[in-house]
């Protein structure tokens, strides 16, 4: 029987306090009333070359890229879609020489329907990708970069905007995994990739009933299965999202869905009137999938998710708490801290932390003197 380590979020409160001898704390300040989400997916990165990027949002919804160069702060221009709506960015990868993939997205003003383009952002300009023949499977949408690492990119190509319930209830729009490097296009099947590390990626996919689901149809009636590639093979390691992964194989991530998608409101309008209900998937706990896809559990009552894992074995995420407060934590050697615990840095709350540098820090997101503010920490 295959087991998961789902990372004991209640074992704090029973953890001594460890304090850095000489914390270090790097701010990396947001405009004017932006924010990063603490509770979704991996929206925050740095380069080789010290180049921070994140995936910013405005009001809880406009979403655009901010980068940070050499303690300058700068947001990416948006650009024009050409075909109305309401135009959104997502950071893709943020590739060792800083170059930037961006997910171009756009809510049509018709039923509200969303597009994308993939934008590579290098220096101060930006060009299309143009991505290679990829040979696909059943009918597909648009692609999006999810991850890169040592010039491959992981990429999915999601359900096609119109999807045919009857053909979705055999799972032919399901989505399609590829990984792309110089080579050209590797589909390696039915899958949504989020991280890649060596010839390891791992991501989920979606079961509507016995059938693979599309990403656009229905999801709140899914089961979502961690997947992981080796290489060779796609294989399912149990049920969860997978965020991060380590070379060897070692994967991290949640039980459940993350973030605000955790709950939906469906709306349904006839001739009776109009009824609304409320889907809710299972609260996510952090978990991790050791090289044979099993380890042990531990008890945990604290919504929780693991988003990186270095090659040091080190695994940073994010839990919160019953009152709604969120607490990045660093898990190593066993032990699960949270950073307001391992580093005492007045004025500061550290929310979540979505990743590692090139250097071993730590990258997250958090408040400083109450005001959302990304952070790079050295414990």
């Amino acid at each position: 029987m295959k087991h998961t380590i789902v990372l004991a979020a209640m074992l704090l409160a029973f953890a001594p306090r460890v304090v850095a001898a000489s914390p270090s704390v790097h701010p990396l300040y947001l405009p004017p009333g932006a924010t990063i989400e603490p509770e979704g997916k991996s929206v925050l990165m740095m380069s080789r070359q010290g180049i921070v990027a994140a995936t910013i949002e405005y009001d809880g919804a406009r979403q655009r890229v901010a980068i940070w160069r050499n303690g300058n702060r700068k947001v990416l221009d948006m650009v024009d879609q050409s075909d109305g709506g309401t135009p959104f960015q997502t950071l893709g990868a943020l590739a060792p020489d800083g170059t930037l993939y961006v997910n171009n997205g756009n809510i049509g003003d018709v039923a509200m329907r969303v597009s994308y383009r993939t934008l590579v952002y290098q220096g101060d300009s930006w060009h299309e990708y143009t991505y290679p023949h990829c040979d696909l499977s059943g009918d597909t949408g648009d692609p999006i970069v999810q991850a890169i690492d040592g010039g491959r990119l992981a990429v999915t190509f999601l359900s096609p905007e119109s999807v045919d319930l009857d053909k979705a209830a055999a799972g032919v729009d399901a989505p399609n995994a590829a990984i792309i490097d110089e080579t050209g296009c590797r589909v390696i099947g039915r899958a949504n990739l989020l991280a890649i590390r060596g010839d390891y990626a791992v991501g989920f996919r979606g079961y509507w009933g016995k059938a693979l689901g599309p990403t656009n149809v229905n999801v709140q009636d899914q089961t979502f299965k961690v997947v992981r590639w080796d290489g060779h093979s796609l294989s399912e390691l149990g049920e969860g999202v997978a965020f991060g992964v380590e070379s060897n194989g070692v994967s991290v991530g949640a039980s459940a869905p993350t973030g605000d998608e955790n709950v939906i409101m469906t709306v349904t309008r006839g001739p009776a009137g109009t009824s609304s209900n409320i889907h809710q998937f299972g609260i996510p706990y952090a978990e991790l999938w050791d090289t044979a896809g099993s380890g042990l559990m531990l008890p945990s009552k604290a919504r929780s998710v693991a988003y990186a894992i270095d090659e040091n074995g080190r695994v940073a995420g994010m839990l919160r708490d019953e009152d709604g407060n969120h607490y990045a934590f660093l898990w190593q050697q066993g032990s699960l801290q949270r950073l307001d615990d391992l580093v005492q840095a007045p004025r500061w709350r550290f929310e979540s932390a979505y990743g590692f540098t090139p250097d071993g820090g730590i990258i997250g997101i958090g408040t400083h003197d109450g005001i959302a503010t990304a952070f790079i920490v050295y414990v």
